[in-house]
């Protein structure tokens, strides 16, 4: 338990200051000086942040394939034994429940996106 709270409070050291920082108005001039000389195009933060969840969802959706492409590996080389069928059973049913829920993620932050950058 003490394992718990210490990673917590390490966590909300490096967190906080961050969310602090996160309210100057100083951030988005120091964001122009960058974008300037590398021609990056002019996005406000709802769409970078936006991206970033797609992403991040993408991310995460490879991940599931890739668990349940390993879970039937395992299930063609376990040979007929019933402890590694098991074993490759429940990953590949805790891949496709993980892909779920990630395409239901993804259709409802569309959703959401949607609805919020084509709000008028």
């Amino acid at each position: 338990m003490k394992r718990v709270y210490k990673y917590l409070i390490t966590l909300n050291l490096f967190l906080l200051p961050q969310i602090v920082w996160a309210q100057s108005d100083n951030i988005r001039d120091g964001l122009i000086v960058i974008k300037l000389p590398l021609g990056l195009p002019d996005v406000n933060l709802q769409t970078f942040v936006f991206s970033l969840i797609n992403q991040a969802i993408g991310l995460i959706g490879i991940i599931f394939t890739v668990l349940v492409i390993y879970a039937g590996l395992l299930w063609m080389f376990s040979m007929g034994d019933e402890e590694k069928t098991k074993k490759a059973r429940g990953a590949i049913i805790s891949g496709i429940i993980g892909l779920l829920i990630i395409f239901t993620a993804y259709s409802s932050s569309s959703f959401i996106i949607n609805s919020i950058l084509n709000a008028t």
